[in-house]
């Protein structure tokens, strides 16, 4: 394992390399770096939620979705001098299985005889087909419109996808990022709300329903999991129309409490008051 001066020199590379895209390659970034990306973004407005996440908060690796491989050799071939300078071996490499799987390639660091991923290239993701379908749930991430990241509504459902589908990621980190998708898609909302776009903030609430609602949404309550997607969502906010609070949360409420989804209050967290007016 590196040490931490390795880890956060690893990281600021990692920033760097993502100041400096190709043009003419789309990437959508994925993954730990995806959740580093909206808790820096919220951080500010909303700092309860986060409670020192945004300082602490840091994937080393990127993961990268692209449209093909022969885009992982362009952006390798961008990134070599960048990786070069540092003084450090760094290599290219591809899958060998003859199969298609989610890793296209993978640029690793060599330090003191050990190999540490920088950035992992990936066809898809769970929940997700193909890079092209990973478009329609991403926005942009920077000026360069070839940088996109994965909406907070497209992360939670993967941390879902990921918890119920990899073994390596039911770990206290991996429950840890589930929570913190929680977080940033809480943020989304109430976000929309103090914007007055209280329709937009209805859609991503339906959806943080109909998710919690849904067999993987209940299979990680009901299971040994004891996670609750519903805690998605900012019930409480005082910005709600009064329909919402008085007729769309309580039936939604019911619902949720009904299948055994509704989170109990010591999983609730500061700006997601999960209470509101109804039975």
């Amino acid at each position: 394992m590196a040490d931490q001066s390795t880890e956060d020199a690893l990281r600021g590379l990692g920033d760097s390399l993502l100041q400096n895209i190709p043009e003419n390659v789309t990437m959508t970034l994925v993954g730990g770096r995806a959740l580093d990306f909206w808790i820096a973004h919220y951080a500010d407005l909303y700092p309860d939620e986060f409670d020192g996440l945004a300082e602490e908060a840091g994937t080393i690796d990127l993961d990268l979705v692209l449209q093909n491989k022969g885009d992982a050799e362009i952006v390798w071939r961008n990134w070599e001098p960048i990786l070069r300078a540092t003084g450090r071996r760094f290599t290219f490499a591809t899958p060998t299985h003859d199969h298609q799987t989610p890793e296209m390639a993978v640029i690793n660091v060599h330090i003191d005889g050990d190999v540490y991923p920088v950035a992992d290239f990936l066809y898809n993701i769970l929940g997700y087909n193909t890079a092209a379908e990973l478009e329609t749930v991403s926005v942009q991430a920077s000026k360069s419109p070839m940088f996109r990241v994965l909406t907070p509504e497209a992360i939670l459902r993967s941390r879902v996808a990921n918890i119920l589908t990899l073994p390596s990621k039911r770990t206290p980190e991996g429950y840890e990022q589930f929570h913190n998708a929680c977080r940033i898609m809480r943020c989304a909302i109430a976000a929309d709300l103090e914007e007055g776009d209280h329709r937009s903030a209805l859609r991503k609430h339906r959806r943080v329903i109909n998710l919690a609602l849904s067999k993987d949404g209940r299979r990680l309550c009901r299971d040994e999991y004891g996670l609750y997607v519903a805690q998605a969502t900012v019930a409480g906010h005082p910005l709600w129309p009064e329909e919402f609070r008085t007729k769309s949360w309580p039936r939604d409420r019911m619902r949720l409490a009904d299948r055994g989804c509704l989170p109990p209050r010591e999983t609730r967290f500061p700006v997601a008051d999960i209470e509101c007016a109804g039975p």
